[in-house]
Protein backbone atom coordinates (compact mmCIF):
# COMPACT_ATOMS: atom_id res chain seq x y z
CA UNK A 1 0.00 0.00 0.00
CA UNK A 2 1.36 3.45 -0.82
CA UNK A 3 1.70 6.35 1.59
CA UNK A 4 0.01 9.58 0.61
CA UNK A 5 2.34 12.53 0.05
CA UNK A 6 1.59 15.79 1.91
CA UNK A 7 0.84 17.48 -1.40
CA UNK A 8 -1.63 14.82 -2.28
CA UNK A 9 0.54 12.73 -4.64
CA UNK A 10 1.45 9.15 -4.10
CA UNK A 11 5.12 8.87 -2.94
CA UNK A 12 5.78 5.75 -5.03
CA UNK A 13 4.46 7.55 -8.12
CA UNK A 14 6.78 10.56 -7.49
CA UNK A 15 9.77 8.25 -6.96
CA UNK A 16 8.94 6.40 -10.15
CA UNK A 17 8.89 9.66 -12.13
CA UNK A 18 12.21 10.72 -10.64
CA UNK A 19 13.76 7.38 -11.55
CA UNK A 20 12.39 7.67 -15.08
CA UNK A 21 13.82 11.20 -15.42
CA UNK A 22 17.20 10.09 -14.14
CA UNK A 23 17.20 7.10 -16.47
CA UNK A 24 16.28 9.27 -19.46
CA UNK A 25 19.06 11.75 -18.64
CA UNK A 26 21.58 8.94 -18.24
CA UNK A 27 20.59 7.51 -21.62
CA UNK A 28 20.94 10.95 -23.24
CA UNK A 29 24.40 11.35 -21.72
CA UNK A 30 25.47 7.91 -22.92
CA UNK A 31 24.14 8.65 -26.41
CA UNK A 32 26.09 11.93 -26.54
CA UNK A 33 29.22 10.20 -25.29
CA UNK A 34 28.87 7.47 -27.91
CA UNK A 35 28.41 10.04 -30.68
CA UNK A 36 31.53 11.92 -29.54
CA UNK A 37 33.55 8.70 -29.35
CA UNK A 38 32.40 7.73 -32.83
CA UNK A 39 33.55 11.07 -34.25
CA UNK A 40 36.90 10.76 -32.47
CA UNK A 41 37.37 7.23 -33.78
CA UNK A 42 36.60 8.38 -37.32
CA UNK A 43 39.17 11.19 -37.05
CA UNK A 44 41.83 8.80 -35.74
CA UNK A 45 41.15 6.33 -38.56
CA UNK A 46 41.36 9.12 -41.18
CA UNK A 47 44.67 10.36 -39.74
CA UNK A 48 46.08 6.81 -39.69
CA UNK A 49 45.03 6.34 -43.30
CA UNK A 50 46.76 9.58 -44.35
CA UNK A 51 49.92 8.61 -42.48
CA UNK A 52 49.88 5.18 -44.12
CA UNK A 53 49.64 6.78 -47.56
CA UNK A 54 52.48 9.19 -46.77
CA UNK A 55 54.66 6.37 -45.47
CA UNK A 56 53.95 4.29 -48.56
CA UNK A 57 54.84 7.21 -50.81
CA UNK A 58 58.07 7.90 -48.92
CA UNK A 59 59.03 4.22 -49.02
CA UNK A 60 58.39 4.11 -52.77
CA UNK A 61 60.56 7.20 -53.32
CA UNK A 62 63.35 5.67 -51.22
CA UNK A 63 63.10 2.44 -53.20
CA UNK A 64 63.32 4.32 -56.50
CA UNK A 65 66.26 6.40 -55.31
CA UNK A 66 68.04 3.26 -54.12
CA UNK A 67 67.62 1.67 -57.54
CA UNK A 68 69.00 4.82 -59.21
CA UNK A 69 72.08 4.88 -56.98
CA UNK A 70 72.63 1.16 -57.54
CA UNK A 71 72.48 1.69 -61.29
CA UNK A 72 74.88 4.65 -61.12
CA UNK A 73 77.40 2.66 -59.05
CA UNK A 74 77.12 -0.26 -61.41
CA UNK A 75 77.64 1.99 -64.45
CA UNK A 76 80.65 3.69 -62.86
CA UNK A 77 82.25 0.38 -61.84
CA UNK A 78 81.73 -0.99 -65.35
CA UNK A 79 83.33 2.00 -67.05
CA UNK A 80 86.14 2.50 -64.47
CA UNK A 81 87.12 -0.96 -63.19
CA UNK A 82 90.62 -0.06 -61.93
CA UNK A 83 89.40 3.03 -60.07
CA UNK A 84 86.58 1.00 -58.54
CA UNK A 85 89.05 -1.68 -57.42
CA UNK A 86 91.34 0.96 -55.88
CA UNK A 87 88.42 2.63 -54.05
CA UNK A 88 87.23 -0.72 -52.70
CA UNK A 89 90.76 -1.53 -51.46
CA UNK A 90 91.12 1.86 -49.71
CA UNK A 91 87.66 1.50 -48.13
CA UNK A 92 88.62 -1.97 -46.86
CA UNK A 93 91.89 -0.70 -45.35
CA UNK A 94 90.08 2.21 -43.62
CA UNK A 95 87.40 -0.10 -42.27
CA UNK A 96 90.03 -2.51 -40.93
CA UNK A 97 91.89 0.34 -39.19
CA UNK A 98 88.70 1.63 -37.62
CA UNK A 99 87.58 -1.82 -36.47
CA UNK A 100 90.90 -2.48 -34.68
CA UNK A 101 90.53 0.62 -32.51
Amino acid sequence: MSTPHPLGEDISLTGSRTAENLTARAHEGIDQLAAGASAAERKVREQASRMNEQFGTAAERARERSMQVKQQVSDYAGSNPMTSLALAFVAGVLLTVLMRR
